[in-house]
């Protein structure tokens, strides 16, 4: 099962995700599930590697990019559903 159709199952299921939109939804690489007092918590999970490889594809550098995303997608707070980030081992 895709990324995608994980999400769109839980859709189907009553599950709200908050999802990236634009070329940033293609980082998507899963789901994220935790257990909490008020029960299941469901996240979009993206790759912080996919990420920064899908802004750098225009000629941005690394260091610009990873400015960009820590300023306005990592840091950014939208409720309980906000998105998670992978930080990929391989970044750097």
């Amino acid at each position: 099962m895709s990324p995608r159709e994980l999400v769109e199952e839980l859709a189907e299921d009553g599950v709200e995700l908050t999802l990236l939109h634009g070329e940033l939804s293609d980082a998507l690489i899963g789901v994220q599930q935790t257990f909490e007092s008020r029960g299941i918590r469901y996240r979009a999970l993206y790759s912080v590697k996919k990420c920064a490889e899908i802004l750098m594809a225009d000629g941005a550098s690394y260091e610009s990019v990873m400015e960009y995303l820590n300023f306005n997608t990592l840091g950014a707070y939208v409720g309980d559903s906000t998105p998670s980030f992978l930080l990929d081992l391989e970044m750097g």
